[in-house]
Formats: structure tokens, C-alpha cells, sequence
């Protein structure tokens, strides 16, 4: 069972998550990356992945391997996690700066980098004061997109998305907890927080 739990952590890693949702737009909402056509949906997926997963996974592990900045890649000290969240922040802007203001993709992906950033920077402020699951913020957050963006366009096709992302979700918090990397309360309010916030995000600016 622990094996389990360790691969869903591994397979639904926060740096992932915004990947995933690109992917799941691609499938059930192609029209959020209009103005391109269908046919370079998958490259602007991989932009997506590159942007927010692959040099931000590379920078943080140079952290670890060169510097005493992070000595643990899960991350387990909250002091530890601001300058990770740093760079976050600063990939994700670069994110938004290629895909929004240069390639000119519009207000679904938009809503989704920009919440994003500002959902890292909240994180910043409240890893200040208490340690919250930085997995099950990234997990619930996308439930909260896809439950926020189906309600918005009243799609039920997109209703898999909505259950397959609270499934994961609950399997994200479980195997947290499962592997002691949480108490309960930091499951709960890393899973609160990102649901509620990412949902109300498209809801009021979509």
C-alpha cells in the first residue's frame, strides 16, 4: 500500500497540476485555446508542461543538489518552501507573459495562470503561519477549475472531468496522510483553500 500511495504523490505532484488542466482543457474544452486551431492544442500543452513543471522542477532540484536553500525535495519544512514558492511564482509569470501576452490565448487560460500565481503567493503568506499540504492545494485547485468552468459553460460533457479531479483529489489527501507527510488540519486546509479559491476564481472572472 505504501508503494500505492508514494506513486499517487509522485504521479499527482503539485508541479504537475497545471499540466493535467492544460491536458483536460485540451480534451473537453479545446475552444480555451482559440484563437489556435485543434491542431496546436497539443504543442501549447507541452508549453504549458515545459513552463510550469519541467524548469521549475530543474531550478528548485539545483536548489537541493547546490545549495543549503532546500535540503528536502518534499519540501517538509514550511521555512524551506519560500523561495521554491519564489520561483514558482516567477515561472508562472513567464508562463502567462509567453502563453497570454505574446501568444495571445484567451480569458480560460488567462484566468488560469493568473489565479495561479496569486493562489502561490497566498501560500506564501499563509506558510508564515501554518503548514498546509502543498499537494492537496495543487489537487483540490483543479477540481476546483474544471467543477468552477463546468458550471460556467453548463457542458455536461465536461462532468468526467469534474468527478475524475475529485477522485484524485481524495486520493492525493489519503495518500498524504497515509504517509505521514500531513496531519489531518493540513489536508483539510490546503484541500479547502484550493478548492474554494480556484472555484470562485473563474466564477467571478470568467
Amino acid at each position: 500500500m505504501r508503494v500505492a500511495m508514494n506513486i499517487v504523490s509522485g504521479v499527482f505532484h503539485p508541479l504537475l497540476m497545471t499540466s493535467y488542466m492544460s491536458a483536460l482543457l485540451a480534451v473537453f474544452l479545446p475552444e480555451a485555446y482559440i484563437p489556435y486551431p485543434e491542431s496546436a492544442v497539443w504543442q501549447l500543452v507541452l508549453a504549458f508542461f515545459l513552463l510550469t513543471a519541467v524548469l521549475p522542477a530543474l531550478f528548485v532540484f539545483g536548489l537541493y543538489m547546490f545549495t543549503p536553500v532546500v535540503t528536502d525535495l518534499e519540501l517538509t519544512d514550511r521555512k524551506e518552501r519560500l523561495v521554491p514558492f519564489i520561483v514558482l511564482i516567477i515561472f508562472y509569470s513567464a508562463a502567462a507573459y509567453f502563453l497570454v501576452i505574446e501568444l495571445g490565448l484567451g480569458p480560460i487560460v488567462r484566468v488560469l495562470l493568473f489565479s495561479a500565481i496569486v493562489m502561490i503567493a497566498l501560500m506564501v503568506l499563509i506558510n508564515t503561519r501554518f503548514k498546509i499540504s502543498i499537494h492537496c492545494t495543487a489537487a483540490w485547485a483543479l477540481a476546483g477549475y474544471a467543477l468552477a468552468l463546468s458550471v460556467n459553460f453548463s457542458f455536461p460533457h465536461m462532468l468526467p472531468m469534474v468527478f475524475g479531479t475529485v477522485i484524485f483529489g481524495g486520493l492525493i489527501g489519503t495518500s498524504r496522510l497515509y504517509l505521514g507527510c500531513h496531519k489531518p488540519a493540513e489536508v483539510w486546509l490546503g484541500t479547502l483553500f484550493g478548492f474554494l479559491y480556484s472555484f470562485f476564481s473563474v466564477l467571478v472572472l470568467l
